[in-house]
């Protein structure tokens, strides 16, 4: 009773779980990044969620989900139950998701952090040195 028995209710469930997941990893990583909690901050979680949202919703079902489901086949027999396969979809698609971001969306944020901090940092150089003539 608890899962979903077909495909509307499984893309339900599956919406469910990840706008849950968006309002509250999300909202803790935009003010994580952001520093604290203020208006500007909830203006900007309101222009961000949405995009994040249809982001997952798109990338879950049509790249992890379908890798994940082919994981998921290989520890399951057609006599396994259900809530055996909801398992091991779910099992895997946390793996996977783990291993994207930390080998893959982790580098490339930091990438960008140091680029933007470089840039930073040569912006405040020259306003130091045309401060000093």
């Amino acid at each position: 009773k608890r899962l979903p028995k077909n495909g509307k209710e499984g893309a339900i469930f599956g919406a469910i779980i990840c706008t849950l997941s968006v309002l509250f990893i999300g909202s803790i990583n935009i003010i994580l990044a952001a520093g604290g909690f203020n208006s500007e901050v909830a203006m900007d979680m309101l222009i961000l969620l949405p995009i994040i949202w249809v982001i997952v919703m798109i990338i879950e079902p049509l790249a992890i989900g379908r890798f994940a489901e082919f994981l998921a086949s290989k520890f399951i027999s057609p006599t396994d139950g259900f809530a055996a396969r909801i398992m091991f979809r779910t099992l895997f698609t946390v793996l996977i998701a783990l291993f994207l971001e930390s080998l893959v969306i982790q580098p490339i944020a930091r990438f960008v952090m140091v680029k933007m901090h470089e840039a930073q940092d040569r912006k405040a150089l020259v306003q130091t040195n045309t401060q000093s003539i």
